[in-house]
């Protein structure tokens, strides 16, 4: 989903082509590294739900013995969901896939962020990476720890809680190997992709108990709360979300902040006891806990409480 600027014309349409990615590229022709362009996989991203990644995972299951890497570029509104699913999902799969965002078209008059994006993301295609990971601002990080810098910049990411994977030091690309994910796996794909319906809730104080009962009506799949901790919720809706359970609702609290990494004021196994349909999540980013959910339900439906404290793919941070 890349835009491209013909300077000859003037107009911006879609990159649909090798010629017209070396052309505005021009680095690439120096460099020992095949291209092609496959346009249009996925639609406009900010349209996007779960299913509509289905076509891009099933066009890398189909193209993963001919190609050394893949890169995808999409615009940023969802782009972190887009790698945490395919991280999940191409967990067994020991080739790189590549995001990258951009605001400007490939192409413009003058040399911009997009190209120098691109170009980054092909040279890491290229190496010797095993997962998938995020390119922007010269620096590469991993999928499943990823989070925007800020709403005013938000092509911009940084890693949570692990270093980068690798960065430009110039023209050079440096890997840091001990933050490479190297696991003895074939190149695999043996996940289903995921089906589920699952409700995102960021709690705040005096949040109104109505609300719950209209969750519980709905017959979700599961529910996914952000909070500053465990202990944080009140009495009366930890014994609301434990009715869950009744219809067979996965409830995940997960507890994310911009500090060190926070800990529940409640034990995890005294949570376990207490409350056994609700999982308490610490080391995860909000973003990775709520594809996880969806990823888990579908190919660990009896084992949802383990799979989900257990690490994939480096999402989560011991």
């Amino acid at each position: 989903m890349s835009s491209f600027h013909d300077p000859r014309t003037g107009i911006v349409h879609p990159l649909t082509s090798t010629e017209e990615l070396l052309e505005v590229i021009p680095e690439l022709q120096k460099m020992d590294i095949g291209v092609d362009v496959f346009p249009n996989i996925i639609q406009k991203s900010f349209f996007l739900t779960t299913p509509d990644w289905k076509p891009l995972y099933h066009f890398i299951q189909q193209k993963a013995k001919k190609y050394d890497g893949f890169i995808v570029i999409q615009e940023s509104d969802t782009l972190i969901y887009a790698s945490c699913l395919l991280g999940f999902l191409t967990a067994a799969f020991y080739k790189p896939i590549i995001f990258t965002a951009y605001p400007t078209p490939i192409g413009s008059q003058y040399r911009n962020n997009a190209q120098n994006n691109l170009l980054g993301a092909i040279v890491c295609a290229a190496a010797d990476i095993g997962e998938t990971a995020i390119f922007s601002d010269e620096k590469l990080i991993r999928g499943v720890r990823a989070k925007r810098q800020n709403i005013e910049t938000p092509q911009h990411y940084f890693s949570s809680f692990t270093d980068d994977i690798a960065e430009f030091h110039g023209e050079t690309l440096h890997l840091n190997l001990h933050r490479i994910r190297r696991d003895d796996l074939k190149c695999e794909f043996p996940y289903q992709y995921p089906q589920k319906t699952v409700f995102f809730l960021r709690y705040f104080p005096d949040f109104p108990e109505d609300f719950f009962y209209m969750l519980f009506e709905n017959h979700l799949d599961a529910l996914v709360i952000e909070s500053l901790g465990f202990g944080d919720l009140p009495a009366y809706i930890l014994e609301r979300l434990e009715q869950f359970k009744e219809v067979n609702t996965k409830v995940v609290i997960v507890a994310e902040h911009d500090s060190p990494l926070r800990t529940f004021p409640i034990p995890a196994d005294e949570v376990e006891k207490s409350f056994p349909n609700i999982v308490p999540i610490k080391n995860m980013t909000v973003g990775t806990t709520l594809v996880k959910t969806i990823f888990v339900l579908e190919n660990f439906p009896d084992a949802f409480e383990t799979k989900m404290n257990e690490n994939f793919c480096g999402d989560i941070v011991r």
